[in-house]
């Protein structure tokens, strides 16, 4: 009988295996995006608002998600980059709700659109011409 061979738990401090990466964490940005902080906990939606007690208490106040490029290669493997990416890497992040455009505003419609069916212009109707094919035709029975 082959029984497993279990490592014995170590005390104090842990080494991660080279194949281990953290698991990815949610910047947290002021209204120039700038990371002011960051989390590892998701926000939760209550009430219909987004919700993360760690982000309002930093941002003063009620919060929105956005997306955001990060550079620095710090930032990037804190979000859950790939070593070593080439570019800027973009991910969600939580910021204050005024940062949100719209949101708290009446939906804008273009110009162009009628705001409702009822105020819609119906164009005249154009005057029916009986081409050749149909004036010839006897008129339906009925």
């Amino acid at each position: 009988m082959v029984q497993a061979i279990h490592p014995r738990p170590t005390r104090g401090r842990r080494r991660r295996g080279a194949g281990i990466t953290p698991a990815p964490h949610i910047p947290i940005v002021d209204g120039t995006h700038a990371v002011v902080g960051w989390t590892e906990n998701a926000p939760e939606i209550e009430s219909g608002r987004l919700r993360h007690a760690a982000a309002e208490r930093l941002l003063g106040g009620p919060i929105f998600c956005t997306q955001v490029a990060l550079i620095r290669p710090d930032e990037v493997a804190r979000a859950g980059g790939p070593a070593n990416w080439p570019g800027p890497w973009r991910c969600l992040a939580l910021c204050p709700i005024e940062h949100a455009r719209g949101l708290e505003q009446p939906l804008a419609r273009p110009a162009a659109e009628p705001a409702s069916r009822s105020e819609r212009a119906i164009p005249p109707l154009a005057p029916r011409v009986a081409s050749d094919a149909t004036r010839d035709r006897p008129a339906p029975a009925g």
